[in-house]
């Protein structure tokens, strides 16, 4: 007689509590911005081998057992994971309603549908420019990512164990490193093989296979009771850690950081339940503390990011607050989740399968409308009064942003109709509002502009993926004759002096004398080889960029009659010191407009003003704004 699953229970490992605790707390540094914690996103890579060894150890223990069955195993992971994701996602809800603008509030809803349909990782590589972009800390549910990945990798998963369950133990597990391989493989190919790379290698399943596989690997390990010794876990816990103190920030691909702290995962986890008891790494990762918020970690996953972005919606706050406020809040809502959500849940006596089929069945479908009725509403502005919806509704950006930028030059956007361009406009993200802007205007003069951008790239950007795209879009201006006009826009400043991120209210000052000067020569070469075709060539400066989060500046001009001060002009002429020299040495070659002499006064920079608002983030522009620059470059034209 065959045992039951229920009957068979996998030993309970305190280290693995121990190590969702780790997991779930370098994630909540990182996101808090916690200095000496750039390598902490990784631990969602943790999570996932941890997830790829549990669920092994179940499938295999029901198939070797013969009571496996799709049905059972769809059902415990349905109970598992829905109803505390349904819980906090109505919790966000409740309060983006009172907090976010409508721009803001529609990308929220649709990653909210998404996330309630396990794709929430397909919508937010659309919505944004990376994982890693600064205006992704406002989103809240910017976590749920990793939520659809895994379980998008639970729809196949089990299938894979079971149509391989004909093969000798030693194939199928052959063929899991090979798949975990190929995985990893692909992941650092494809970083580099495209603009878009970076994004949707980070977001989506494919570049993530190998560390569930890993994981899998490992349990096929323990459970056929193969040797192994303590020491390993010593190598293990020092591999994770070594990422910590040697992790660059720009590392943020599939590389050495993320293989050493997968391999370190896996290395803690090879040791049975046996052996564990007198390992010093597993009594570490079992302390008492650690076990306990590892026994909540996936309801505190759920909650700490939005508690920090809809934090940060309302100004600058320190990264020590934001994560005493995280941790402080996080936790008691997170225990109490697991005590009233999580648990009772999870048990059918509890919550009887026809009830729990109801109750999720209805949730659903309230979540999933109410997240179409306001993406397609625009965020419901009515939610705010006259003012309010002026300065939101001015705060966004091109129409036509997601299928233009970032693609292929051979693919580009033309603004607009079927006339042959004779514009182009070239540079990184703060191109396609103005793009958008400029073809509006020459669509009325019977022209078009070619849009070619690409994010997070300069044109002087040394790294691989940059210096191919960009190649490619001067190629394809310079070999047409009827681009008269080359239109130059990209946040220059951050480019010869770095962000002003985590440097504001002071001015970043991170690069060299000579990598400025890497960057003006290459800027140069660009221009004189523009003029030389016969190209008139105009460079839209970068507008002064928003101290503060616009959120919270469009919140101050609530308050102020529809005012709001973006940064002071002092600070901004200090921000770009040395450009009027540059382009001094130009002026006979471009045209140079300068989105501060309309947007500043003598001693202020506005974001927002007579209820319009000139950006739609922190540093891009809005349409609005970019309307009133191509105001400017006609009347400089003529």
């Amino acid at each position: 007689m065959k045992t039951s699953s229920s009957q068979s229970k996998i030993p309970y490992r305190l280290d693995i509590q121990g190590l969702r605790a780790i997991s779930v707390l370098l994630v909540i540094f990182f996101h808090a911005g916690i200095s000496g914690f750039d390598a902490g996103y990784l631990g969602v890579d943790i999570f996932f081998v941890i997830s790829g060894y549990w669920m092994t150890m179940l499938i295999l223990r029901d198939l070797d057992q013969g009571t496996f069955r799709f049905r059972d195993f769809y059902a415990r992971r349905i109970r598992r994971i829905l109803p505390a994701l349904y819980f906090s996602l109505l919790l966000a809800l409740i309060v983006a309603w009172f907090v976010l603008w409508p721009q803001d509030f529609r990308d929220f809803m649709k990653v909210l549908g998404s996330t309630v349909l396990l794709f929430s990782n397909n919508v937010l590589w659309i919505l944004g420019d990376g994982y890693f972009a600064p205006e992704m800390e406002y989103q809240p549910l910017l976590h749920m990512w990793s939520l659809s990945v895994e379980e998008q990798f639970y729809l196949f998963f089990p299938l894979f164990l079971f149509l391989t369950g004909f093969l000798w133990k030693s194939l199928r597990y052959g063929l899991a490193i090979l798949v975990s391989i190929a995985s990893f493989g692909w992941a650092i190919w494809f970083f580099s093989a495209s603009t878009d790379g970076p994004s949707f290698v980070f977001y989506q399943l494919p570049g993530r296979i190998w560390e569930f596989s890993v994981g899998g690997v490992v349990a096929w390990w323990v459970l056929r009771g193969k040797p192994t010794t303590p020491w390993l876990g010593y190598i293990g816990g020092a591999m994770i850690a070594s990422v910590l103190v040697l992790h660059e920030p720009a590392d943020q691909g599939p590389g050495i950081s993320m293989l050493l702290v997968v391999s370190g995962a896996a290395l803690l986890l090879l040791p049975s339940s046996a052996v564990t008891v007198k390992w010093m790494p597993a009594r570490v990762l079992a302390w008492p503390v650690l076990v306990w918020i590892g026994g909540i970690s996936f309801s505190l996953y759920l909650v700490h990011q939005p508690i920090l972005a809809f934090a940060r919606h309302f100004g600058q706050i320190e990264p020590l607050f934001l994560l005493m406020l995280s941790l402080g809040l996080g936790l008691p809502v997170a225990t109490l989740m697991k005590k009233y959500v999580e648990d009772p849940f999870r048990n059918s006596k509890v919550i009887p399968r026809k009830m729990f089929v109801v109750v999720m069945s209805v949730s659903t479908l309230l979540l999933v409308g109410t997240a179409i009725y306001a993406a397609k509403n625009k965020g419901l502005p009515d939610r705010f009064d006259a003012l309010t919806t002026s300065i939101t509704e001015t705060a966004w950006g091109s129409p036509l942003r997601k299928q233009c930028h970032d693609v292929d030059p051979d693919e580009a956007c033309v603004h607009f109709g079927d006339i042959r361009p004779s514009w182009v406009i070239l540079g990184d993200s703060h191109v396609p509002a103005l793009a958008y802007a400029l073809g509006q205007r020459l669509e009325k003069e019977n022209a078009s502009i070619l849009h070619l951008s690409v994010s997070g790239c300069g044109l002087a950007d040394e790294r691989s993926r940059c210096r191919a795209w960009y190649s490619k879009a001067i190629e394809r201006i310079m070999r047409d004759d009827t681009l008269k006009h080359v239109v130059l826009s990209s946040r220059f400043a951050s480019q010869m002096y770095g962000t002003h991120k985590d440097t504001w209210p002071d001015v970043p000052r991170m690069k060299s004398t000579e990598e400025r000067d890497r960057i003006k020569k290459e800027y140069t070469k660009a221009i004189e080889a523009f003029v030389a075709a016969g190209k008139r060539v105009i460079w839209v400066q970068q507008a002064p960029e928003v101290g503060l989060n616009l959120s919270a500046v469009m919140r101050q001009a609530v308050s102020q009659d529809g005012v709001a001060v973006s940064v002071s002009r002092a600070w901004w002429e200090d921000r770009t010191e040395g450009f009027e020299e540059y382009f001094d040495t130009l002026r006979k070659r471009v045209l140079f407009i300068n989105p501060a002499d309309i947007f500043c006064g003598q001693e202020e920079c506005y974001a927002v003003k007579d209820g319009n608002t000139y950006y739609r983030d922190r540093d891009h522009l809005s349409l609005f704004a970019a309307r009133q620059i191509v105001d400017e470059i006609k009347q400089q034209r003529q």
